[in-house]
């Protein structure tokens, strides 16, 4: 694939930001994530208005995470917050969300705040994790994840009966793990 997307990339007689967005996704599936950074950070530079690539931030977020570069997550998580607060569909449909070219066009608010929370929890910062799981469940409240989370943290500071609660009412809603 990357072969591929290097020809088109060569072949084009247009810089579209989004044929470097498609080869960072295909390196971080491979777990390449710092040169998927590289990639997500070149389609932004490309497309110039960061509200249209909010996602590619949190992609960049969701990078570091996976190389537990914590610090970075929780900025590049916290852009693209900010920014998908901007967007022009954010009153209307803030969890508008889709593909085009396996590019990533948008990341709804629930997963951005609990990804986000995931990265404040392992760096031990439990009242800003349990802010963004909440912040997360104002969005969905038969959203899996952040009772999960939550469920995480209880567990961690010692409260094991509201621990159970929270990982029951995650499984209840699906979650697997």
């Amino acid at each position: 694939a990357l072969s591929f997307i290097d020809k088109t990339i060569r072949s084009s007689d247009i810089d579209d930001w989004k044929y470097y967005a498609f080869k960072a996704n295909v390196l971080e599936d491979m777990s390449n994530f710092s040169q998927a950074i590289t990639f997500y950070k070149k389609a932004i530079e490309i497309e110039g208005t960061d509200v249209n690539v909010y996602a590619l931030y949190h992609q960049i977020a969701f990078c570091y995470t996976s190389m537990f570069d914590y610090k970075n997550a929780i900025d590049f998580y916290t852009y693209a917050i900010e920014l998908k607060k901007q967007h022009k569909n954010a009153p209307n449909n803030p969890d508008q969300e889709g593909m085009e070219m396996g590019v990533l066009l948008g990341v709804p608010f629930k997963r951005i705040y609990v990804n986000r929370g995931q990265a404040f929890f392992a760096t031990n910062k439990y009242n800003e994790s349990i802010l963004d799981c909440e912040t997360s469940l104002s969005y969905d409240k038969s959203y899996s994840n952040p009772y999960f989370l939550m469920a995480q943290i209880h567990s961690k500071i010692g409260n094991q009966e509201k621990a159970v609660e929270l990982l029951i009412q995650s499984a209840q809603l699906g979650n697997q793990n």
